[in-house]
């Protein structure tokens, strides 16, 4: 009877344990361009867009020291005063229902002359926009920022984007600069029920008591 007791209570010990928090491994593929090239990636552009000069190099989108990072010059092909650009996108499988957490790092270089229009970054899931940032008049200097989203998303592929505009006619060694580095995306850990970690400690108590008798 003991031996019974005992093989019941791990079962339900190991099941409650099965809905432990647990780590998230990162869904997107190169986020880091540690390749030196766009593997994992798409480049894309808009209709009247260019991300002229799309490269992998050194730079220092972060403030805390130079890796290799994705960079563009983006802007109009033929001048309209539309926002226009283009950026990279990313397909990634997501196993089951969650939230999933995004983050990039990017970065406006207008450290040798100013411009009106350092760059406009934009974080979208599936085609929504969850979180942007307008760098705005740039003059000497470089302009960094971080995009987050939190997105809850369905089992099955979805599509991460960084897109990139200005509403201006890009080219190279005269417009800015603009980089995406460090670009994640991890599903958020399950949380276990107050009931299952109770029945858990219970389980776990029960067992070390017959332990003890034994």
């Amino acid at each position: 009877m003991k031996r019974l007791q005992t093989t019941f209570l791990l079962g339900a010990a190991a099941a409650c344990l099965a809905f432990a928090p647990f780590a998230s491994a990162d869904l997107i593929t190169n986020g880091d361009f540690e390749t030196g090239d766009f593997t994992g990636w798409t480049v894309f552009t808009t209709a009247n867009g260019t991300v002229s000069g799309g490269a992998v190099t050194s730079f220092d989108t972060t403030g805390a020291g130079a890796s290799l990072a994705a960079q563009f010059n983006v802007g109009d092909v033929n001048y309209t005063g539309n926002q226009e650009g283009g950026g990279i996108s990313q397909v990634f499988d997501l196993a089951s229902d969650g939230t999933v957490d995004f983050s990039a790092d990017v970065a406006t270089d207008s450290s040798t002359f100013n411009n009106v229009s350092g760059g406009v970054y934009s974080l979208l899931v599936d085609g929504t926009t969850y979180d942007s940032y307008n760098s705005g008049p740039v003059n000497f200097d470089v302009y960094r920022d971080t995009l987050t989203a939190s997105v809850g998303l369905t089992a099955g592929d979805h599509t991460l984007e960084i897109l990139i505009t200005r509403p201006y006619v890009a080219y190279e060694g005269g417009t800015p600069t603009q980089y995406v580095d460090n670009v994640t995306a991890a599903e958020e850990a399950s949380t276990p029920e107050p009931a299952t970690l109770a029945m858990l400690g219970l389980g776990l108590s029960a067992i070390g008591l017959l332990r003890k008798r034994r």
